[in-house]
Order: structure tokens, then C-alpha cells, then sequence
């Protein structure tokens, strides 16, 4: 089978990146034909369709300039560059399946329509909760929040909740491009929507995904390359991004509060000095 994997980064940026690049070397191990697709980064992996690429956005920081800034939102909501590189990489690639991870944003859903005209199936691995949420994180100023999830077309919800870094504006593009995309069903094209957790899988449902596309497929490690040790542990361990929606700060306050208890926090993210400062308060 012929398999073109698509990302927004082609490299170990994040799980989904990392998810992607494992599954499609077990799959090659298989032997199956696989290649990617992504925008354009000196970081990148070799690939072959490189030089097809689109070019590099830049979100953050946000560009100069109110024309740069119109035109990134424009990028954000529909990339007809992209779609186009796309259409040019399939038509030589010629996949039988197109596998969609992290997508939104520098590529933006655009990219389906090329794929539904030559009718190629899709389907997407969801990492996040960005179909149902604009903000991804199901959180707001003040905590949980699913709002927008099951909500009609037209979302003001975070403008009004300020969900993207407490900033109307950012608030409000997020909330403009969430918006045109459902009005478009612009999503529809993808046949199975692969949630790696119960719980996601039943978020999407709950915001309007037939629950017949909606497949629960948890995420795999390499087993073989874990040395199992059996006994008492020696702590607790968290393994992950470093940013705020993960729950970091509670893991480091509720150890702090255990006697002789031991936190070991494995990754890193933009929240890693606030954690650094907070461990040793707490210790």
C-alpha cells in the first residue's frame, strides 16, 4: 500500500510528529510504500517531495505588520499554497490512503480538497482537541471549558473567554477560523477520525462527528525497546510536554506536600523554568 503521511513538521517536534514518524516505520517495516508531506523547515527530515513543500509560516512570534499578519490569517484559514503543493505531490506520489496528523494552522484543512476530487480516502489521527475546540486545550481563563463543543456554526464563545493567552484578538482569529471551517464542513472529507482516548473519541461525537467515523485507537510503544523492572517503584514519573494544559504544576505541588516522595518529570516545553522554580519552592 502506497501511504502519504501529513504534518505540519517533519521532524520530533511534539507527540503527534513523533507518532507520525512511528507509525510510518512500522509500516515501512511492513512493506508498505510510505512518504510525508509537511511545510518546508531547515529542521526537516530528508523527504522526497521536499522541494514541493510549501513554505514555512511563522505563528509565534506573529509576523510585523498588520499586511503580514492578514496574510498569515488568511494562510490559517484556508492555504490554497498548500493545497496546491499537495495536489502536485499526490499526483506523482499517487497514495492509496492519505494519513492527516497535525494539519491546522500552516496548512489548514485546504489541502483536503485536492485529495477529495481524486477521491483518495483520509483519514486523521485527532492529537488534540482542536476539531471541537479553536483554543485545542478544552480550557479557558478560569478552567475547564467545552463550550464550543457541540456548539452551532458561528463561535464567540472565545472571544467573550479570551481562551487563546487571555488575548481578544488572538481569541478572535482562532474563533474566525474555527467558525469558517464549520461552515464549510470543512472536515468532511476525512473518512475515519482516529482518537488515541475514550475520552477524545467521545468529545468529537459530542461536537458533531458521525459516531461511524470515530474510531478509539490508543496510542503503541515499542515494548521490546523498554526494559521492564518488576517491584517497588521509586516515585512517581511524568513523561511529556512541558506546557500549561498538562497539569505539570499539580503533579509538583502534590509531591511537595508527600513526605520523602519523588517527582521525575521527563520532557520539556515552555513551561519548563516556571516548573524548575516551582520544585524547588515546594521542595
Amino acid at each position: 500500500m502506497r501511504i502519504l503521511h501529513v504534518d505540519k513538521f517533519l521532524r520530533r517536534q511534539g507527540g503527534a510528529a513523533g507518532y507520525m514518524l512511528d507509525v510510518a516505520a512500522l509500516q515501512r517495516r511492513a512493506g508498505h510504500d510510505v512518504d510525508f508531506f509537511a511545510m518546508q523547515h531547515p529542521a526537516n527530515l530528508p523527504a522526497t517531495y521536499e522541494d514541493q513543500f510549501p513554505p514555512f509560516v511563522q505563528l509565534d512570534p506573529p509576523p510585523r505588520g498588520a499586511l503580514a499578519r492578514a496574510g498569515t490569517v488568511a494562510t490559517m484559514v484556508w492555504s490554497g499554497r498548500a493545497a496546491r503543493c499537495l495536489a502536485e505531490v499526490v499526483d506523482d506520489f499517487r497514495p492509496d490512503v492519505v494519513h492527516l496528523h497535525n494539519v491546522y494552522h500552516q496548512l489548514s484543512p485546504s489541502i483536503l480538497r485536492p485529495l477529495q476530487r481524486r477521491g483518495i480516502p483520509v483519514v486523521m489521527t485527532v492529537h488534540d482537541y482542536k476539531l471541537v475546540c479553536p483554543s485545542y486545550r478544552l480550557l479557558d481563563q478560569d478552567g475547564l471549558c467545552d463550550a464550543c463543543v457541540g456548539a452551532g456554526p458561528l463561535l464567540t464563545a472565545p472571544v467573550r473567554r479570551r481562551c487563546k493567552d487571555g488575548s481578544i484578538g488572538a481569541s478572535a482569529v482562532l474563533a474566525l477560523e474555527s467558525s469558517l471551517h464549520r461552515l464549510l464542513g470543512a472536515w468532511r472529507p476525512v473518512s475515519r477520525f482516529i482518537a488515541p482516548s475514550a475520552f477524545l473519541a467521545s468529545t468529537l461525537r459530542r461536537g458533531g462527528f458521525p459516531a461511524d467515523e470515530v474510531v478509539h485507537l490508543p496510542n503503541f510503544v515499542d515494548a521490546d525497546a523498554i526494559e521492564a523492572r518488576h517491584g517497588p517503584g521509586e516515585g512517581f514519573v511524568f513523561v511529556g510536554r512541558l506546557s500549561g494544559e498538562k497539569g505539570v504544576d499539580i503533579a509538583v505541588r502534590a509531591v511537595g506536600q508527600l513526605p520523602g516522595a519523588r517527582l521525575t518529570v521527563a520532557g520539556d516545553g515552555p513551561e519548563r523554568a516556571a516548573l524548575e522554580a516551582l520544585a524547588e519552592d515546594v521542595a
